[in-house]
Formats: structure tokens, sequence, C-alpha cells
């Protein structure tokens, strides 16, 4: 049973799983393959850091001559086919303390710049049960995106649960500001993170090494963000 007013809503890569550099690697692939294209290292970047929509529209953009007979839609649907066939053959590991953070008396939930669909796929080839987190949004069921707090509170009123009891577990600058527009609880994860802890820190966000250390760290959670 989970207490009916507390809400962990989670950031997917690099998060819950350490597939960035996977998802970037099928980028670079998937796009070599289909037209040719030899992604610069600021396109790898941008895949590290946008969500899945704008990485499709970047591309496009960038190198239309080669993608000028398909639809942004047409692109998609490609990629993830590509993706689904491709995730099995890499590696992608679980975030320390995944069975910690399964067993909390708490609402979970998803909100991700990968399309739902992605997260699936991911999710499958980590091993990471799916089934605890409801609601699962991805980038294709929410607008504006990460730093924009709309998918946050989407997440939180589908559950009935108030923004101060909801912890935003993210790996990124942009979900941690997210998280502080929805006034919900700020947490870096340092385990895959790109983001030092003292940058997380900067900006007023909580940082613990892995998700096994927020988890042993919930109620002193709430009670520092409430002041108690």
């Amino acid at each position: 049973m989970t207490t009916p007013d507390r809400l962990i809503i989670c950031d997917f890569d690099n998060t819950l799983v350490d597939s960035e550099l996977v998802n970037a690697e099928l980028f670079v692939r998937f796009f070599r393959h289909e037209a040719g294209i030899e992604s610069t290292p600021e396109d790898r970047d941008f895949v590290d850091s946008a969500a899945f929509p704008d990485i499709i529209r970047r591309y496009k953009q960038l190198y239309s001559d080669a993608l000028d007979s398909l639809t942004e839609e047409q692109v998609t649907r490609r990629f993830l086919d590509f993706k689904r066939a491709g995730i099995s053959s890499f590696t992608v590991r679980r975030a320390t303390g995944i069975e910690d953070l399964l067993d909390l008396d708490s609402h979970l939930a998803i909100v991700s710049g990968s399309y739902t669909e992605e997260i699936v796929a991911v999710a499958g080839t980590a091993g990471l049960p799916l089934d605890r987190f409801s609601p699962i949004l991805g980038s294709d069921q929410y607008h504006p995106w990460k730093p924009d707090p709309t998918g946050l509170i989407r997440a939180a009123r589908t559950l009935g649960v108030r923004p101060e009891n909801t912890i935003v577990l993210e790996d990124s600058i942009s979900g941690l500001t997210a998280a502080i527009r929805a006034a919900m609880i700020p947490v870096h994860l340092a385990e895959f993170s790109t983001v030092s802890p003292e940058d997380a820190r900067a900006i007023g966000a909580f940082s613990f090494p892995t998700v096994r250390h927020v988890c042993r760290s919930v109620d002193a959670l709430y009670r520092d963000a409430h002041g108690v």
C-alpha cells in the first residue's frame, strides 16, 4: 500500500538507468544508417540534454538535404523501430538501490524527455520493472518539456499529491529546474549524472550519490523541505 500523500517522480535516462550514452550512440548509428549523416560532437552534446522531439527536429533542420524526403513523423517512427531492434545489443545498468525505491510506500511516477515507447524498450533491456510507476509520461505525452514543470505538475495532479509532498529525482539541471519551478523537492542523483553535486546544490537542489541513499533519507528530505 502506498502513502497517499507522498510521491516520487523520477526522470528516466541517467536517473533510473545508465542510458544517455546508449541513446546518443543509437542516434548516431541511426542517422548514419538512414541518411549517411556523420553526427558532430555538438550533435551528441545536444542529444545528451534535449527531449526526443527536439532531437529529431534539430537533425531535420541541420541535415535537411539528407532527410528532405522524410517528415519528422517518419524519422521518429523509423528511429523508434531502429532503437527497439538495437537496444538489446547494449548493456544498460540500473541505478544502485532501485529495489529500495520499488519497496517504498510512496507513489512512484516517471516523467522523461524520452518517448514512452523508448522508456519501455530500455527498461526491458535493463531489467527494470515498470509496474510500480504510474503515470509514466514520455515526451510524447506532455508539452512543453523540461525545464518547464508541465509534466511534473500533471503527474502529481493525476495522483492527487501536493507539490510540497513530491520528491523529484533528476540527473540534469533542466530537470531540477523544472522541479523547483513546480515547488517540488528537487533531488539530484550523482551516480550517472554529468552535473556535479556542487552545481546541483548551487541552484537549490539536494544531492545524493545513489537512489539507495535517497531512499534511506526520504523522511529527512520531507522534514528539511518543510522546515521542520
